[in-house]
């Protein structure tokens, strides 16, 4: 048997809705172009090129238009089809490689073509890639080759057979290739126009409410579905909301990946609608104009209208009469101007002086702005007042209004700012979350009231909200819990994302260092001392809350997490060795990275999502086994880990230890974690109770 390619895996019975590109795919087939570039410029989003792929894909989309054709009463049109320009064959013609014929020569007529001109199999095999036909493919195309040929020779045979003066009428050496590409010519012309009827019949653009799966491959179709998302609706939501970086959330899909789907969607706009500027480039890369214009787009897919909607302070656009109210004016809290120490001369201006007193980026400054930006949008939208306009009786409402936002102002978690579905709030806030804006934002009012730029604080005297607090509830793993988390770490392959992951949850753990304490760990923090009894020991010191630092012992395994790190990052093991701004926690390096002057570090928001999604996946892996532990996992997040660890901590570790540890202020804090495991007391309980009930009466 000769030897051929591997034949063709089994189609995928799921048929794939007829586009634009694929009627361009064909086209570009039918006139003899190279697939590998045709699937790269209209395919690539059904994955990388593979040419016994390409092959199965072509006869799939073969019998797929052939069926349209035999449903429009055109049966013809399907054998047509499958018929490749390519396969007709053009005798090689030796003149030349031939001296110019004398004259004698060119009186007597051409010969036929020979039999013996057309390749052998193995000659003809050499033409196509190794894996691109099967064996029984390759002998039909070769046979048809055959026929073609013997076409041509029996054409050219007849007509010098033909009466009359053989000089006259015998066809020139180049008659038969002309034929053949006569043929060829007439072939594609035909296929080309079939084409062309055939889209105006069948092919479709897609639509919001089509499944993923009738427009992309199988395979990013099922790590699509593992995220949730079903359809090209839910697609270009999510790649809105989450952004540029809406991969990340998908498993397996990639930078690359992405990139080559948002391309195809940006294509699609007249029904899919326009993929916004925010996740076309990572909004690092995108200056003051590309924010702008995301920023408009946004306003006018949330809102419908032209400006005026909810957004983020740092693209909402209010209209003079909310801006602020004039002193001396009915209802205006508005202090005069000429003692106003703030150079604002608007609600919005007021704000940013009043934020601008924290670093820009901090915990602190981003909690502040929240509950500002919540304050100021709600007087405009919902009182269809000024911020300097509001009266107690206004705060009063806001303060019940926190208790339930409507819908509308509720969206989802982490979506992007300049997102079109960014909403204020993600849902009704807790108790002690309301009491807390309360809190800010009474704050904020009395500074403004000092500066002169408010009369009075309207909050003076807005009694708290009466609602039963939230039940206490633990936010700590369970020692059996968290050796199923770090039993699972174990087992996760050795790459650089899962060596990351290993490094944040196991660092974490050990250390009880907050998020925004984790993005801003580096090198320069880590010190290895010998103390007074001559051992030596690991620590660190930590920039925390209010700005202050602490030492924070750290264990031998927390600091063989950093080695492993750096070994898995080409860095080294001798971490110490690298210059002390070195980030600890840092984004995943690239494919073209030169060393250590591209580490970046993670930014808080990114941690926890590498937290959360690494809990996530951890219980989905481990709900067959514990699902109660899965269910826990699943609620988990960074301050998680800051709890299980004073909760593990505090079980041999004495209170005023853990409390510089963790950096609390008072020791009452600390005293949270100070409680027996939930195994101990219920021994006490039934010591306690048990025997009295088992007791003969």
């Amino acid at each position: 048997m000769t030897k051929g390619a591997p034949k063709a895996t089994s189609r995928n019975l799921h048929r794939p809705k007829l586009s634009i590109e694929h009627f361009s795919f064909m086209r570009g087939w039918c006139q003899g172009l190279d697939p590998r570039d045709l699937w790269i410029r209209y395919l690539n989003r059904l994955g990388e090129f593979d040419a016994r792929r390409c092959r199965t894909f072509i006869k799939d989309l073969q019998l797929e238009l052939g069926a349209v054709a035999r449903r429009s009463g055109r049966p013809e049109l399907a054998h047509l089809l499958k018929r490749h320009s390519m396969a007709v064959a053009i005798p090689p013609s030796k003149s030349d490689a031939s001296p110019p014929p004398d004259a004698s020569q060119q009186a007597s007529p051409p010969s036929p073509p020979a039999a013996d001109s057309m390749p052998s199999l193995d000659e003809f095999r050499l033409q196509f890639d190794e894996d691109m036909y099967s064996e029984a493919e390759l002998i039909e195309l070769w046979e048809d080759a055959r026929k073609e040929l013997a076409l041509t020779a029996a054409s050219a045979a007849e007509a010098s057979a033909e009466g009359g003066e053989p000089a006259r009428t015998a066809l020139p050496a180049s008659a038969s290739d002309s034929r053949a590409l006569m043929r060829r010519a007439r072939l594609i012309e035909r296929q080309l126009e079939m084409l062309e009827w055939l889209e105006h019949l069948a092919c479709e653009a897609p639509q919001p409410s089509d499944e993923v799966r009738a427009w992309l491959d199988s395979t990013t179709c099922d790590r699509l579905q593992s995220a949730g998302i079903l359809t090209l609706a839910d697609l270009m939501s999510y790649i809105r909301i989450k952004g540029y970086r809406w991969y990340t959330k998908v498993p397996k899909i990639g930078e690359k990946g992405a990139g080559i789907i948002v391309t195809w969607l940006g294509k699609q706009s007249s029904t899919l609608g326009h993929v916004p500027v925010h996740s076309l480039v990572p909004r690092a890369k995108l200056d003051a104009e590309d924010k702008e214009i995301a920023g408009a787009m946004a306003t006018r897919a949330g809102a419908g209208g032209p400006c005026l909607a909810l957004a983020p302070l740092e693209r909402l656009s209010v209209p003079t009469s909310l801006a602020t109210a004039e002193p001396g004016t009915p209802g205006s809290n508005r202090a005069p101007s000429a003692g106003c120490k703030l150079q604002a001369t608007n609600d919005f201006d007021a704000i940013q002086e009043w934020l601008a007193l924290w670093p820009q980026g901090s915990h602190t400054w981003r909690a502040y702005r929240r509950e500002a930006e919540r304050f100021l949008l709600w007087s405009i939208f919902a009182r269809s007042k000024a911020l300097s306009a509001l009266n107690s009786l206004d705060c009063v409402a806001y303060r019940d209004f926190l208790a339930s936002p409507g819908p509308e102002w509720c969206g989802l978690r982490n979506a992007l700012r300049w997102s079109p579905e960014w909403r204020p709030f993600e849902g009704t806030l807790s108790a002690r979350s309301s009491e807390t804006a309360m809190t800010i934002l009474s704050s904020m009012c009395e500074w403004l009231a000092r500066r002169r730029y408010l009369d009075t604080n309207p909050f003076d005297g807005v009694p708290k909200a009466v609602r039963a607090p939230s039940m206490p509830s633990s936010r700590a793993f369970t020692r059996k819990q968290w050796g199923l988390v770090e039993d699972w770490l174990s087992a996760l392959p050795d790459d650089p994302a899962s060596n990351r992951l290993r490094l944040l949850l196991g660092f974490a753990y050990r250390s009880g260092l907050r998020e925004s304490e984790l993005a801003a760990a580096k090198l320069e923090w880590i010190r290895h001392e010998q103390l007074d009894d001559g051992t030596w020991s690991w620590s660190m010191m930590v920039l925390g809350k209010r700005n202050k630092w602490r030492e924070v012992m750290l264990p031998d395994s927390a600091v063989e997490l950093i080695k492993q790190s750096f070994i898995s990052d080409g860095l080294g093991a001798d971490f110490m060795s690298c210059p002390p701004d070195t980030p600890i926690f840092a984004r995943l390096p690239s494919p073209t990275s030169t060393g250590l002057h591209e580490r970046q570090p993670l930014t808080p928001g990114r941690i926890y999502e590498i937290i959360k999604d690494g809990f996530t996946r951890c219980a989905s892996d481990i709900a067959s086994i514990d699902p109660a532990a899965a269910e826990r996992l699943r609620k988990g997040s960074t301050h998680w880990l800051r709890h299980t660890y004073g909760t593990h901590a505090v079980e041999t570790m004495p209170i005023q230890i853990l409390q510089m540890q963790m950096g609390h202020e008072s020791p009452t804090t600390t005293a949270i974690y100070a409680k027996a495991e939930k195994a101990l007391r219920q021994q006490a309980v039934r010591a306690a109770f048990d025997r009295v009930d088992k007791t003969p009466r």
